[in-house]
């Protein structure tokens, strides 16, 4: 993928610029898609590594199988010295997340610029 450029499905949106990956998961993260969505982003990430973004914004449910992927994708950024952030999350989502205290464990933020400030940090 080069530099803004696009990949697009029916499940997720990825986005390529400058220095980092631009994800938009367009289902619920769960048992049903969490798997094939881990290794959509698994896929890109080992062929352009990169740090990640991670658009929320359509994500109306997440799951424990959710939640372990978004984990597992955060492990294996980080042990390459890359961040992941995610923005925009569903009230419904943001609740699930704070309820199982992952905030302390995800990089959460309102917005796009405000997760990219983070990248870049």
């Amino acid at each position: 993928m080069n530099e803004e450029s696009s990949f697009n499905n029916d499940i997720v949106l990825v986005t390529k610029k400058e220095n980092l990956l631009i994800i938009e998961p367009k289902v619920r993260l769960d048992l049903s898609f969490a798997e094939h969505f881990y290794n959509k982003v698994m896929e890109i990430l080992q062929s352009e590594p990169s740090h990640l973004l991670i658009n929320m914004q359509e994500v109306p449910y997440i799951s424990s199988s959710g939640i372990k992927t978004l984990l597992k994708i955060k492990n294996y950024l980080e042990m390459r010295g890359y961040k992941i952030a995610l923005y925009q999350l569903t009230k419904e989502v943001n609740k699930i997340i704070h309820i199982s205290e992952l905030h302390h464990l995800l990089p959460l933020f309102h917005s796009e610029s405000e997760a990219m400030n983070y990248i870049n940090s």
